[in-house]
């Protein structure tokens, strides 16, 4: 009998995968991120195909198979895309901060911290009152914090605090004010990384 794990999980891509299935890459809070196989999610008549859309956040049971994990249910939670729709700009951001997520996470390594962190800015993010200036500066907390958390960044005291304190408005303008540094830093680490 399999054993069947539920988590919660953002979705960074979905790929066609045979006629009816999709190949769904997953970055989850209990297991990194992972492969998953949605069998028969491509048929009109499937009810896990709207949850399983690129950008959704979902709460998602899995079974691990040979090659794949395979999606047993998922619920959504909500949608990164429905959160900044209308925004080209926080839509960019997201789209940035989950495209890098995707290439520098590689195999299946839990991280709580580095999930939450970056769920936070997600929040942040749908934040409707945040002015221009702040939203940039939520990317680069956003960047840092996925850079700094899989160990691309340097310890220093500014950037741990960025990483593990809640983000308030002081933060985001502290940010602002020393953006150009922060920038440097990261592509920096981005040069490190060989992306």
């Amino acid at each position: 009998m399999y054993h069947v794990h539920t988590t919660e999980a953002y979705i960074l891509s979905r790929v066609s995968h045979g006629e009816t299935n999709a190949l769904i890459v997953l970055f989850t809070r209990d297991f990194g991120r992972i492969q998953a196989v949605a069998q028969g999610v491509r048929k009109t008549t499937s009810k896990l195909n709207p949850f399983l859309q690129e950008y959704a956040f979902v709460r998602i049971s899995l079974v691990r198979g040979k090659e794949w994990w395979r999606i047993v249910t998922v619920e959504g939670i909500g949608s990164l895309y429905v959160s900044a729709r209308g925004d080209e700009r926080r839509l960019r951001i997201i789209t940035h901060i989950i495209k890098l997520l995707n290439r520098l996470v590689q195999g299946e390594e839990c991280n709580e911290v580095l999930f939450d962190s970056l769920s936070e800015v997600f929040q942040k993010l749908s934040d409707r009152t945040l002015t221009k200036e702040e939203v940039v500066s939520l990317e680069i907390v956003g960047v840092l914090r996925l850079l700094y958390h899989l160990g691309y960044v340097s310890r220093s005291d500014e950037t741990v605090a960025l990483s593990e304190e809640v983000i308030t408005k002081d933060i985001l303008t502290r940010v602002h004010t020393l953006r150009k540094s922060y920038i440097s830093s990261i592509n920096a680490s981005l040069k490190i990384t060989h992306l």
